[in-house]
């Protein structure tokens, strides 16, 4: 009995280790603090295989401009399974209300947006090979999340990249597929221009962006031929979990259709044991409520075009496991299950998530831009600046994050 008893101790001290070293990176990155919450992030990285650690480690590397790490951390992260809001109440009880805890098991939006934020990290590091395999597991994810939910956004931007880099691999058909899963749940106007151009159709007289910089000629020579910048901006943090209690007949009606127990056992019966509510995990706004970002190159104001809404996407998938969440707590309630684990179930989740996606894709003449985006917040107005230099003929990319 002693050794079961520090067994337990054991587990719930490792358990709560977890979620002490994911509670300090979400406060450091909410005081402002990314230098501290990126240290936090590496420390608990290189001592665990936790997927939650390499997550926020990836998204802070990219904030950062590291992205070969960040294209690394989010390949440890995506290694493990992930939890889709589908998955059986069981599933649930076990990631929720274990008594053993269990590995962090990413949720189907978290798991598809470090599939594209790994896209990201690697067309930023240059590695296109990598990224077209990449591209693959994205795609894996996104049809297994589509069949479920046909109707639903899932990680546009993601699709967005993928068709980026087959457009650079000349893959025009892969990535006309790509762009028209971005354009069923958005219709960007920055995609009318390298559409057109993949199905070698004449430009629209409509211009996703109008080149507003004359091209560049040399001395007694043939006009430099333009290029393509194609910008990012990542914005604010995605809701995170909190406690929430439910009253036990309003999580019964939730829950009952899910439930396979005795005829006898009721809400009424329930309450009559003493069990009155439920503690289930439940969705907060995280950190600053930043609003519209403006993006500039060279002081001119450039089209930004919201891409992913990552924030809905969390709060819709949250919807759909909400029952299976409430009927896993009921059945261990029902069979007895300690009071402790209950009334504290696992609230981890990826801090450092982006709210928002915007992106802007446009010609511009071959050098060195300015690329600036401006965040107002409640405190003030979040800056963040790159320098980009446009190849001749070619496409970068750049992307900026505020979180």
């Amino acid at each position: 009995m002693r050794s079961a008893l520090v067994l337990s101790a054991t587990l719930l001290a490792a358990c709560a280790t977890s979620a002490d070293r994911a509670a300090e990176v979400r406060h450091a990155v909410s005081a402002g603090d990314a230098d501290r919450a990126l240290r936090l992030a590496n420390r608990w990285g290189a001592r665990s295989d936790d997927p939650l650690a390499h997550l926020e480690r990836g998204a802070l590397l990219e904030a950062a401009g590291e992205p070969r790490p960040a294209a690394q951390a989010f390949a440890a992260a995506l290694e493990g399974e992930w939890l889709p809001p589908w998955a059986e109440v069981d599933a649930f009880a076990r990631q929720i209300y274990g008594v053993t805890p269990a590995p962090y098991r990413p949720t189907a939006t978290e798991s598809m947006a470090a599939a594209a934020l790994e896209l990201l990290a690697q067309v930023r590091a240059g590695d296109l090979a990598g990224a077209e395999r990449t591209a693959q597991v994205f795609t894996r994810l996104r049809n297994r999340l589509y069949r479920a939910e046909p109707r639903g956004e899932h990680v546009a931007f993601g699709s967005l990249l993928a068709g980026l880099v087959m457009e650079a691999r000349g893959r025009d058909d892969a990535a006309l597929a790509y762009y028209r899963e971005v354009v069923q749940v958005r219709d960007l106007v920055a995609l009318w221009r390298p559409m057109d151009a993949l199905r070698g159709a004449p430009p629209a007289d409509l211009l996703a962006q109008p080149l507003a910089w004359e091209p560049l000629e040399e001395e007694g020579g043939p006009a430099v031929a333009p290029g393509e910048v194609l910008v990012l901006v990542k914005v604010g943090r995605a809701p995170g979990r909190r406690l929430s209690r439910v009253p036990i007949e309003a999580a019964w009606a939730r829950a009952e259709p899910l439930l396979d127990l005795d005829p006898e056992v009721n809400a009424e019966s329930l309450r009559a044991q003493g069990v009155t509510e439920i503690v289930v995990p439940d969705l907060a706004p995280a950190g600053v409520r930043w609003q519209q970002p403006t993006l500039t190159i060279d002081r001119k104001a450039i089209r930004l075009e919201l891409v992913s809404d990552l924030t809905r996407e969390v709060l819709d998938e949250h919807g759909q496991a909400l029952p299976r969440m409430l009927a896993a707590a009921i059945e261990r309630a029902v069979c007895g299950q300690g009071r402790l684990f209950l009334e504290r179930p696992d609230l981890r989740s990826w801090a450092t998530l982006p709210a928002q996606v915007y992106v802007a894709r446009l010609e511009l003449p071959a050098g060195l831009h300015q690329v600036e985006v401006q965040v107002p917040g409640p405190k003030g107005v979040a800056r963040r600046a790159d320098g980009v230099r446009v190849p001749e003929g070619g496409l970068v990319v750049t992307d900026l994050t505020v979180l």
